[in-house]
């Protein structure tokens, strides 16, 4: 009998546990995905134009202030908004409870191919954007001396209709580019000339670097290149 009651009792205490540990696990779980309904928002269904960065879902990574990382995420970037949005499976769109600190959002093109945008808030306010506005990072996790980072803002503006009195709402792309050093901001135009104003102890050494790829500047990953090879010599 007694051999009986230890064996109850030390399932009983096993099993106690194991809700105990699965109970302080749920309240996180619960507060991180526990969101504001998307519906709540508004939907700008008589805006010509596009909110988001991607207007399907993405699989994506989450990092929290906390610094916790959650994979396999569906996400959606509303770029009006500057916010980030969830989705679980057969659910619908939900926000963020908790701050967000850095995501990724993982794209593949008809031919299969991989690519990863990289976003993280943070930064000194400027240009009307503030500490917790997300700018795409292009190194994320390098110990710098530059880094190259960019802020896409979506805005809404009103274009009259020939002929009526009708404004039309259409989304507009206003695209800043800056250099962070020293934990400062320093906004640039789309000029590999504004990179050497800030890379003139490696000026020749840059310049070659560039004819080298035949770089032309006409995408971000040209830049991102750039200042990735300066933080090589520094």
């Amino acid at each position: 009998m007694n051999k009986v009651c230890f064996v109850y009792c030390a399932f009983a205490l096993l099993v106690g546990s194991s809700l105990d540990s699965k109970s302080q696990e749920k309240p996180e779980q619960t507060y991180i995905w526990n969101g504001t309904g998307f519906d709540r928002a508004p939907t700008y269904t008589e805006v010509i134009g596009s909110i988001f960065l991607f207007n399907d879902w993405h699989n994506g990574v989450i990092k929290l202030e906390n610094g916790k990382n959650y994979n396999n995420v569906q996400l959606k970037y509303d770029q009006l908004n500057d916010q980030l949005n969830f989705k679980l499976e057969e659910g619908k769109p939900m926000t963020f409870a908790m701050p967000i600190k850095a995501f990724d959002i993982i794209v593949f093109d008809l031919e299969g191919n991989k690519t990863v945008q990289s976003f993280v808030n943070g930064f000194p306010a400027i240009d009307g954007g503030t500490d917790k506005s997300y700018y795409q990072v292009f190194d994320p996790g390098a110990s710098s001396k530059i880094e190259f980072v960019k802020r896409l803002k979506k805005v809404i503006y009103e274009r009259k209709v020939y002929s009526s009195a009708v404004a039309e709402k259409l989304i507009e792309d206003r695209v800043y580019y800056y250099l962070v050093m020293n934990k400062r901001l320093f906004r640039i135009k789309r000029s590999p000339k504004e990179l050497l104003k800030y890379m003139g102890d490696y000026k020749k050494e840059i310049n070659e670097f560039i004819a080298k790829n035949k770089l032309n500047f006409k995408s971000d990953n040209d830049f991102a290149e750039v200042v990735k090879y300066y933080n090589s010599l520094s």
